[in-house]
């Protein structure tokens, strides 16, 4: 798949097949020739973007920063990654116009206010801005859009094993809730052959991207075979009971949610006798 370039950066290949990158500033018919490797070629638009952008709006406070990453790096990374960059990004964003918009060297200490903003729902996802946060704060850094002598007052070490406990209480329990629902979907015990990890690690990891939790999925996918042996017996030695709900995460549930909508409205449009 053809790598979505950033907005300015053209791409032409010629008929033996090389393809050269061209830099166009804004406002101009003008393009400056950047070579055929790819990688200087984001790195030299990474860099006249950054130029433009302190140039217009100078990083004066918490969001400007937030801006000027979404602006300038995340328009580089793969095209895959981008979405869940620019959510987390607008979390953290909206997070700073709530709580004042400080200038970056003003910004309290410690994570802990951000994610009892988020409370306990969004834990996992509210760590996960944090840890961005922090890489943010780095790159502005290498970039010399924050003094490098500064260190960032969030710290991501601390906040990455309690969410990675986090993680697996997670995909525990929804591992233990698809076995206690086996009875009730009988072509889960079919697909998932535990005499094959691999296999059930991917079939789990997929019923999570099929309700909106890539998140989720993505850490599973990560496991190790030790590790996800580890996290089997963890479930193994959790106590099964059936949910009250077959709707819960990892089971297909906004398919399943949408095919029960659906047969309420067939009932409804049904003639009264």
């Amino acid at each position: 798949m053809k790598r979505q370039l950033p907005p300015g950066l053209r791409a032409r290949t010629t008929s033996s097949g090389n393809t050269s990158y061209y830099l166009k500033p804004p406002g101009t018919n003008r393009e400056m020739p950047l070579g055929q490797d790819q990688p200087k070629a984001l790195q030299k638009w990474q860099q006249s973007r950054l130029e433009r952008f302190l140039q217009q709006h100078p990083v004066t406070n918490l969001v400007t920063l937030i801006d000027c990453f979404v602006e300038c790096a995340i328009p580089v990374r793969k095209p895959e990654e981008r979405p869940a960059l620019l959510r987390q990004s607008n979390a953290l964003r909206q997070y700073f116009v709530v709580v004042g918009n400080a200038p970056p060297e003003n910004l309290p200490s410690g994570q802990n206010a951000y994610l009892e903003y988020h409370g306990p729902t969004r834990r996992l996802r509210a760590g996960a801005e944090v840890y961005l946060f922090c890489h943010i704060w780095r790159w502005a850094q290498r970039a010399a859009v924050l003094p490098a002598e500064r260190p960032c007052p969030w710290h991501s070490g601390e906040l990455v094993a309690r969410v990675q406990r986090d993680i697996w209480d997670e995909l525990t329990e929804t591992i233990r809730q698809l076995r206690a629902l086996d009875q009730q979907l009988p072509s889960f015990e079919a697909q998932q052959d535990r005499a094959q990890p691999a296999e059930h690690q991917h079939q789990l990891a997929s019923l999570l991207i099929a309700d909106g939790r890539r998140d989720i999925a993505r850490h599973l996918r990560s496991l190790t075979k030790i590790e996800f042996a580890t996290l089997l017996s963890r479930v193994e030695g959790s106590p099964t009971v059936a949910p009250k709900s077959d709707l819960i995460l990892g089971t297909r549930r906004a398919i399943r949610l949408k095919a029960l909508r659906q047969d309420v409205l067939r009932t409804r449009s049904k003639p009264c006798d």
